[in-house]
């Protein structure tokens, strides 16, 4: 079995890499803005409702995953504080027995 302060830090790093993987997530986020290249296309094709439409699922896919991510990373870092509280906690504990 690992002991616990292993497994709060393992824990704590397992965190922090998914939480750098939703930083690059959202660096990303501003290339879905990029499907308002397909609003002139709509317009020219279908007229001005589907070019409204397609204006508004870009706005709404972009919106969507930036609350998304920014609410996992807010979990994430959230959980990283509890865990370092935690451990900060039984290695008083350790040191003072």
């Amino acid at each position: 079995m690992i002991p616990e302060p292993e497994r709060l830090r393992s824990e704590i790093e397992r965190l922090a890499e998914l939480r750098r993987h939703l930083d690059r997530d959202m660096r990303q986020v501003k290339f879905v803005g990029l499907g308002f290249l397909g609003v002139p296309i709509a317009y020219k094709l279908e007229g001005a409702f589907m070019a409204a439409t397609v204006g508004l699922l870009v706005v709404s896919l972009a919106a969507t995953a930036y609350y998304l991510i920014k609410v996992r990373q807010r979990e994430y870092a959230s959980e990283i504080q509890f865990y370092q509280e935690s451990l900060e906690r039984l290695e008083e504990s350790e040191s003072l027995a």
